[in-house]
């Protein structure tokens, strides 16, 4: 029985190509490109809207993604989060101020905390939306330091072609040895079942670093254990431009 759900599930997480995964992160990608680097909008843009894309993940029965807004001094970003139904955001904000403004390790805790409420479908869709969510979800209002948060994940050779034809807007030009190694990379995301946990190993870029892959250790029990390995560069590249 156990050689059998081993063999199926190497069948089930070979049989989904890297071009479905760049497609998944391309239908993402395109919910925020009305509102990536827009000014803050007091009608809010409605983050459930990332489950019309990653629909092999959910929020726990009673809760619903939402966020919070960060400003000050010019600069601006959303935190995720996650929130009972009946609960008022500004309830959330008002705890915030209460309790974290002075500790920024319990902040960032908190800031974390919303996957505890995400459901993921056992499936190699489901690990690697959450790990979409988690890398790319929260890149809209950004504003001065917040446009640092540009990393995206690369999924399929599309993708490396979209970031080497990119028109560069501002900062270094790549370079002919920067796009060699960049077209000779993998981009297939790596999805292997540990037993109780599973592995999620993207390919990412951003303009402060360059291609790099991320592995991600997430439990199967909910709530889903998240563990990020950190980033490990591949073909480095920086822009150059400081906020």
């Amino acid at each position: 029985m156990k050689i059998i759900l081993v063999i199926g599930l190497l069948f089930c997480f070979n049989s989904f190509l890297s071009a479905d995964y760049q497609d998944i992160v391309n239908d993402f990608s395109s919910l925020l490109d009305n509102v990536r680097g827009s000014p803050y909008d007091e009608s809010r843009f409605d983050v459930n809207l990332y489950f019309s894309v990653l629909t092999h993940i959910s929020m726990e029965s009673g809760y619903v993604l939402d966020f919070i807004y960060l400003s000050s001094g010019g600069d601006g970003s959303p935190i995720l989060i996650s929130r009972e139904e009946l609960v008022d955001r500004k309830i959330i904000e008002q705890e915030i101020v209460n309790n974290y403004e002075m500790d920024f390790e319990k902040f960032l805790e908190f800031c974390s905390a919303y996957t505890d409420h995400v459901v993921v479908e056992d499936t190699v869709q489901g690990y690697f939306e959450l790990v979409l969510l988690i890398v790319m979800g929260e890149q809209f209002y950004l504003s001065w330091h917040g446009n640092y948060n540009d990393r995206r994940i690369i999924a399929g050779d599309q993708g490396i072609d979209d970031v080497l034809n990119q028109e560069i807007e501002f900062g270094q030009e790549f370079s002919d040895e920067f796009i060699q190694q960049a077209e000779n990379l993998d981009p297939s995301p790596v999805i292997q079942d540990l037993g109780d946990q599973v592995m999620v190993k993207v390919l990412t870029f951003t303009k402060w670093g360059g291609f790099q892959t991320a592995t991600f250790l997430i439990s199967k029990k909910f709530p889903h254990e998240i563990q990020l390995d950190g980033y490990e560069t591949v073909v480095a590249y920086n822009c150059g431009v400081r906020f």
